[in-house]
């Protein structure tokens, strides 16, 4: 996969933790981060997040807690971040899919 300026420079900041770490106290993530941390989770926790786009949230989650991640990512763009983003932590795996609940009632 081919990275452009952009998504090289978003990776090599978002791969270290001290810019996470002020990443993290933007207002745009602050609350909905704050939210997590009330989550009962360990290094042994499953995690799925459906939806990852950009991954500020699982990296949050596996900084705090050390678990087990499962990202589903159906945009091809955001997936290919992702899988640059996560490649080396393998408590983190990327897929590019996405979820679907079909909550029709069974055919009889």
């Amino acid at each position: 996969m081919n990275l452009n300026s952009r998504e090289k420079i978003w990776l090599f900041f978002v791969k270290l933790y001290f810019f996470r770490y002020f990443l993290y106290k933007l207002k745009r993530y602050k609350q909905k981060l704050k939210s997590l941390n009330q989550l009962n989770l360990n290094k042994n926790s499953i995690v799925i997040d459906i939806g990852a786009n950009n991954g500020v949230v699982s990296y949050y989650l596996y900084d705090k807690f050390n678990c087990n991640i499962y990202l589903y990512e159906p945009n091809k763009y955001c997936y290919k971040i992702l899988k640059n983003l996560f490649y080396k932590i393998k408590k983190i795996k990327c897929y590019n899919n996405a979820v679907h609940y079909d909550h029709s009632p069974p055919i009889r």
